[in-house]
Formats: C-alpha cells, sequence, structure tokens
C-alpha cells in the first residue's frame, strides 16, 4: 500500500513541477505540452497499477510480478520524463536569469566560469535532488532491487519531515504584529 501512497505522491509532486514550469515561463501553455502528457500517461498508468494491485494481491513475486512491474515501470517512466523536462527547462530559465541580471548589473569581464554554489542553487531551485530520487527509483525497480522500497519509505517520510520543518521555520520567523509589514 505504501506504493500506492508513493504514487499519489509522486502525482501531485509531478503536477508541481509542470505548475512550476508554466510559472516560471510566464505563463505560455506551449511550454507544458510535453510535461502535462507525459504527467496524464503517468496518472494513467498509476491509476491501473493502484486497482490491480487493490484487485488482487501479488503473486509469489511480491510486486516485481510482471503484470505489475509493467504498469509501475510505465507509470514511472514517465513521472521520471515528466521531472526531467521540467527540471531542464525550469534550470535554463533560472541559469539565463541569472546571466542577464548578472550581465546587467556588471560590467566588466566575465571569466565565463560557473561556481560549484550556482550549479547547486539551479540544481535546488529546479527541484533537480527529486528528478534523481525519482531516477534512481526507476533503475532500482527495472533491476528488481529491493532498495526501491527504502526509495519510497525515504521520498514519503522526507516529504512529511520536509512539511514539518517548514511550518516550524514559519512559525518560528512570523514577525509580531506590531513589526508586521502593512499590506499594500
Amino acid at each position: 500500500m505504501s506504493f500506492a501512497f508513493f504514487m499519489l505522491e509522486a502525482a501531485v509532486c509531478d503536477l508541481i513541477m509542470v505548475y512550476r514550469l508554466w510559472v516560471i515561463w510566464s505563463h505560455a501553455f506551449a511550454i507544458i505540452i510535453v510535461p502535462a502528457v507525459t504527467f496524464v500517461v503517468a496518472l494513467v498508468f498509476a491509476f491501473v497499477y493502484i486497482c490491480n494491485v487493490a484487485r488482487s494481491l501479488p503473486s509469489s513475486n511480491g510486486l516485481f510480478s510482471p503484470p505489475y512491474l509493467y504498469w509501475f515501470l510505465t507509470s514511472l517512466a514517465c513521472s521520471v520524463a515528466t521531472n526531467i523536462y521540467c527540471t531542464a527547462f525550469i534550470s535554463y530559465r533560472v541559469w539565463r536569469t541569472q546571466e542577464s541580471v548578472k550581465h546587467s548589473r556588471f560590467t566588466g569581464s566575465s571569466t565565463g566560469r560557473v561556481s560549484s554554489g550556482h550549479l547547486l542553487g539551479i540544481l535546488v531551485e529546479s527541484a533537480g535532488i527529486y528528478t534523481a530520487t525519482m531516477l534512481s527509483l526507476l533503475i532500482t525497480y527495472t533491476v528488481r532491487s529491493p532498495v526501491s522500497f527504502l526509495i519510497t519509505d525515504l521520498v514519503s517520510s522526507g516529504y512529511a519531515r520536509w512539511k514539518a520543518f517548514e511550518q516550524h521555520v514559519d512559525s518560528n520567523t512570523r514577525l509580531p504584529q506590531s513589526q508586521a509589514l502593512p499590506l499594500l
């Protein structure tokens, strides 16, 4: 059942990635055609996977048995494709924006070198870490490794911990009402 929750969580994350791409690219619908199609395909295959697993318990091979394996792998492959596409285009847009700001603010020669901190910022901002995790899950599930179960548990519990951390930070960093800035 943890895979069903993971598939639901992956669908929500993919939808957020497509939405982020759409927003970062100034609401251009043309840029989200490919990830929207792969998202819908992933959603359909995930639904079929969950229905098949819920209807009949897996055979002696467990969730790695061929009927379940193919539905899940197809859904996961489409999810990874959605994430790679979105991550690539978000990273490109962030990089181009940072480059144009850098060149407009500072005149002078640029070495053309990109620092590792700059690359890490682009990677984190574009959700590249999530994409790498989904890709590792696809690989481990394809080779039928039990590590795939660990990855799904880590991703699900990691997301829950991150949300708890965000709420904690938000509640501890709010300004007292007297120091809050007025809304314009």
